[in-house]
């Protein structure tokens, strides 16, 4: 779960009795199923871009769904679908398109001898010491961060959500004769993984926009954290999700509307994304027992930045924190704990 796809907007489905919502959901399937049908003979032919084609998708669909089922009582699509599962679905079903994209970039063909490519050099101060440690990568998508560390000589266990995403990291691995082990997992319930078990735990690229509760995201990664080590963060920066879904330079959505924000993919999955703030990570750090080594904002440009219509190149590219785990909470495993321990602090 590492990057966004291009997406269009589905915001609620409406239903006259909300005990119906399994009913709606089938129906709710067939409209998509119509809507893309409909998009699919009209099309590219009248020379739209992609993204307006599925913009207008959407609207077709909403008015079918809003047309039959009524505008009486709003039932979100969120309440109706688990926001995780529905991010795997969609993970799983476009795992072809990404490892395409991923073997045109090559980049994970490369990184573990030159870590360089895909770690920046605010991470590497930091990261360039983990030969012989234990290290594991939260949201390892397409691996490449995963493959930097391995190739830096650390023991990487690699945790995805996605399944298929980590069968083709795999599947690299062993192409590169790369040693890693790879746990599909959930990151907000890493109950697969021991307390105090890793040297460092790495995560970012664009993981935070798929979770749903970052205060359980981070303080499941710092519970696995040994104590005294660190916790490393390297996200895409909060300010540029302003502007997703602007057609222009005006940003679309407010800096403090955290969503979530409902969204159908091109193979008419709904996914979930959530516009957390920088106080939301820095705080969440803290509270989950860190004291904070480092906070930096860094970086004017993302490479195939596809999904932005605006040029964003004056603002910040990612949001980098380092956290070192307190020792003072080093021993508590019980995520309520860990917010009356740090309290203390």
């Amino acid at each position: 779960m590492s990057s966004d796809g291009e997406r269009s907007t589905e915001r609620q489905v409406m239903s006259r009795n909300p005990k119906n919502c399994a009913h709606q959901a089938d129906l709710l399937g067939r409209f998509f199923e119509y809507g893309v049908q409909f998009q699919s003979a009209a099309g590219f032919s009248c020379g739209i871009t992609r993204s307006q084609f599925h913009k207008r998708r959407i609207r077709i669909i909403e008015f079918f769904v809003r047309f039959y089922l009524g505008r009486r009582t709003a039932v979100s699509l969120e309440k109706m679908t688990k926001p995780h599962e529905a991010n795997k679905a969609f993970w799983n079903a476009s795992t072809k398109w990404w490892k395409e994209k991923e073997d045109q970039r090559g980049l994970w063909m490369k990184v573990h001898e030159d870590p360089a490519l895909v770690l920046s050099t605010a991470e590497m101060h930091f990261l360039k010491d983990v030969d012989g440690k234990d290290v594991c990568v939260l949201g390892s998508g397409d691996n490449e961060v995963a493959f930097a560390l391995a190739g830096l000589g650390a023991d990487v266990t690699s945790v995805d959500i996605s399944e298929r995403r980590l069968a083709v990291a795999a599947d690299r691995a062993r192409t590169l004769e790369l040693q890693l082990t790879f746990l599909q997992a959930d990151v907000t319930d890493l109950s697969a993984l021991a307390d105090n078990s890793f040297d460092l735990v790495y995560t970012g690229g664009h993981m935070s926009v798929w979770i749903s509760d970052i205060e359980k995201y981070y303080a499941e990664a710092i519970r696995i954290l040994k104590p005294n080590c660190l916790f490393v963060v390297n996200d895409y920066h909060p300010i540029r999700r302003m502007w997703v879904d602007a057609d222009g330079p005006e940003p679309h959505h407010r800096y403090f509307n955290r969503g979530p924000h409902t969204y159908t993919s091109e193979e008419g999955l709904p996914t979930f994304e959530y516009h957390w703030t920088v106080a939301d990570h820095v705080q969440a750090v803290v509270d989950a027992g860190c004291r904070i080594v480092k906070v930096e904002e860094h970086g004017e440009k993302i490479e195939d930045e596809y999904w932005m219509v605006a040029n964003l190149d004056k603002l910040p590219a990612y949001l980098f924190i380092v956290g070192r785990k307190d020792l003072r909470v080093a021993s508590t495993n019980n995520y309520g704990d860990l917010h009356a321990a740090t309290a203390s602090l």
